[in-house]
């Protein structure tokens, strides 16, 4: 969710989304959020992925400016990016436990 907020940001400074689309969009990525930390959020048949199911759900509640999510960016590049934010967050916790061992 932050690197499609980062993007749709992103699309507003280059004049593809007006300030009120930006806004539309960032509060549907919101929600998105709030829905999936809650275990809301469900896919449908045609959700190829879990990107897929954000795409559908910010058009949903975004409306036409939620369709405008996906614009310049390919799918390879935002699973590379969701692979390396995992990454991270799971070298966070290799580390801590590593001290843990160190510690013991």
């Amino acid at each position: 969710i932050r690197c499609s907020k980062a993007h749709v940001r992103g699309l507003r400074r280059g004049g593809l989304l007006s300030e009120d689309e930006l806004a539309r969009v960032l509060a549907a990525l919101d929600t998105v959020e709030m829905e999936y930390r809650a275990d809301e959020l469900s896919p449908i048949g045609s959700d190829e992925d879990v990107h897929t199911l954000i795409e559908r759900r910010v058009t949903e509640l975004a409306g036409d400016a939620g369709a405008k999510l996906h614009t310049g960016r390919s799918r390879n590049d935002q699973v590379a990016t969701a692979f390396r934010h995992h990454g991270r967050a799971q070298l966070v916790v290799i580390a801590a436990r590593v001290l843990e061992l160190v510690d013991v």
